[in-house]
Formats: structure tokens, sequence, C-alpha cells
């Protein structure tokens, strides 16, 4: 977890215009995940980074999304906001949203 959380800070540094970051709450406790959530987003709004965040975990996706894309074997099952998520009618999206 401090190896992701040092290179998450590292990558940060450098103010990028786009961040590409896979599953880097991945080894962090519950508690932790959050705040750390809450402090990317922060961070992305306030300098104008895009990220593009792969994880499996629909809470992060939920939490720090303007926008999902949703795979399912390899192919797009949905694209939109979270708020578009959770209206869809689709069933792979409705079992993910669930998890």
């Amino acid at each position: 977890g401090q190896q992701q959380l040092v290179a998450l800070a590292r990558s940060l540094v450098l103010e990028p215009e786009i961040l590409l970051l896979d599953e880097p709450l991945a080894n962090l406790d519950v508690k932790l995940k959050t705040r750390i959530r809450i402090i990317l987003k922060k961070i992305a709004n306030e300098k104008n980074i895009t990220l593009f965040y792969i994880t499996h975990d629909h809470n992060e996706a939920m939490d720090l999304s303007d926008k999902i894309l949703l795979l399912n074997d390899g192919c797009i099952d949905f694209f939109g906001t979270p708020e578009e998520m959770r209206k869809s009618e689709n069933l792979f999206v409705k079992e993910f949203i669930e998890l």
C-alpha cells in the first residue's frame, strides 16, 4: 500500500494533463482508501488533471467519475455519467452497481 501511495504522489507532483491509474488503491484498507479517493478527486479537480482510473470497485468508480466506461468481455457495455449508470436497464451494469 505504501508503495502505491508513493507512486501516486510522484505522478501527481508532475501535474500531468492526463494520468492513467490502474487499481491505485487496491492494497489499502477501506478507511484509507476513502480518504485517498477524496484527496485524489480534489487534486484532480484543482489541477485540471484528467484521470483514467481503472478499477473493479464500483464505489471508487461512482465516487471519482464524471464519466464511466464499463467493459464486459472486452466490449463496452456502458459509457456515461454515474447518474446515467444508476438508471441503466442493462443487466451487466445493474449487477456491477449491486456488487
